[in-house]
């Protein structure tokens, strides 16, 4: 669902990979907070003990951050309009 939400945010032509990807966003993205933990991927991450990070993951919009790698390292970029499942605002090619 994650690798959607992205391509789900911008205008422009899509792979049909990205098309795809964005049909099941956009099919689970009303109900995240049901869909994550029921999906194969939640399932496993909730075995392990990650419960909580699985709800995190379906509160989309929830932080102002996100993670960006430069130079070998993580750093915070700010103001982003960001989420869990980074969600840009729509802007064409």
């Amino acid at each position: 669902m994650g690798p959607g939400a992205i391509p789900a945010y911008l205008n422009g032509t899509r792979s049909p990979e990205a098309a795809a990807a964005v049909a099941v966003f956009e099919s689970a993205s009303s109900h995240l907070s049901e869909a994550l933990p029921n999906s194969d991927s939640g399932k496993e991450l909730i075995g392990w003990g990650f419960e909580d990070d699985v709800a995190v993951a379906a509160e989309l919009n929830r932080d102002d951050v996100a993670p960006r790698l430069r130079d070998g390292a993580f750093s915070a970029t700010q103001n982003l309009g960001a989420a869990s499942l980074f969600v840009p605002p729509r802007r064409s090619f």
